[in-house]
């Protein structure tokens, strides 16, 4: 299936024909100026957009509690991170009170919208702000506000959306990144809609970078290898979040029900495993020796 190298089939980076169809119809559904599929999952989107956005050597406003990719392109790029600061008071506060809708606390708190607009004010060397919302505990930032201080500032604003791709999907999640006022936005459809590892989505809103800007500064063709089993997967992911949710939702309950049988042997193996390791006697008599050598240091 993997035949986008071919004129007739379109290429990833270069599409024409059904491959451009497909993003174009993903941006629509997405709500972006242009979309591409990305077949080495979010973190080559990652690259792609802090590429597109930051010069060699420039400054890059990001939280600590960042993915590992960020790191990377700050490295690859030479660029130097200015990373946001937490209050001590917020982060406590996160971890102690529930969420607005009931859900359990978040460990970490939200980005702070004023706290971006003070490092702006610090740093005017500072050429773009990312934020990854949400972050891995669920919680989603007020990107609004954030993109107003990032504007406010004529720096573009960069959302890791790694977690949020089924956003757009339903009434009931938050405001997208992109209806919040981001620039560039990377998804992982994998994670939350029926698409293959690695599939993944890179958007760009209107009025920021153009496709033919991302292809001069080596963000796409450098990053994107074409592979057409991972594209169909994606468009299939797209055209399935757009479907009534009723057929949503049998699909899901049909791949839900397979997981969960093989999770269900999987713990009992698992757990019988443990039990034998950890409270037979053969396990009790290795834990009573280790802790008497360690009584002995």
């Amino acid at each position: 299936m993997d035949t986008t190298e071919l004129p007739e089939t379109g290429d990833l980076n270069r599409p024409t024909g059904a491959a451009l169809q497909a993003m174009e119809l993903a941006a629509a559904a997405f709500g972006a100026a242009w979309t591409r599929f990305l077949t080495c999952g979010a973190t080559s989107g990652v690259l792609a957009l802090v590429a597109a956005s930051c010069p060699r050597g420039s400054r890059l406003l990001v939280q600590r509690t960042c993915h590992r990719s960020v790191v990377s392109a700050v490295a690859l790029l030479g660029l130097e991170p200015v990373f946001l600061p937490v209050d001590p008071r917020d982060a406590s506060r996160a971890a102690r009170e529930p969420s607005p809708d009931g859900s359990a606390a978040a460990p970490l708190p939200p980005v702070s919208p004023a706290a971006v607009a003070a490092a702006l004010d610090r740093d005017p060397r500072i050429r773009a702000v990312l934020v990854t919302s949400p972050d891995y505990y669920g919680t989603v930032s007020d990107l609004a506000a954030v993109a107003a201080s990032a504007h406010a500032h004529a720096v573009p604003l960069l959302v890791d959306e790694a977690h949020g791709a089924h956003f757009a999907f339903s009434r009931a999640c938050p405001r997208t990144a992109l209806a919040s006022g981001a620039d560039l936005v990377v998804q992982s459809a994998h994670k939350t809609l029926p698409a293959l590892t690695q599939a993944a989505l890179l958007h760009v809103s209107r009025g920021a970078v153009s496709f033919s800007e991302a292809l001069s500064l080596g963000a796409v063709d450098r990053l994107l290898p074409p592979a057409g089993l991972l594209d169909a997967a994606v468009a299939y992911a797209e055209e399935l979040g757009t479907a009534p949710g009723d057929v949503y939702a049998s699909v899901k309950r049909d791949l839900r029900g397979t997981a969960y049988e093989k999770a269900r042997e999987v713990l009992e193996e698992s757990r019988a495993v443990f039990v034998d390791s950890w409270f037979s006697e053969a396990g009790q008599k290795g834990i009573a020796a280790t802790l008497a050598r360690l009584r002995q240091r």
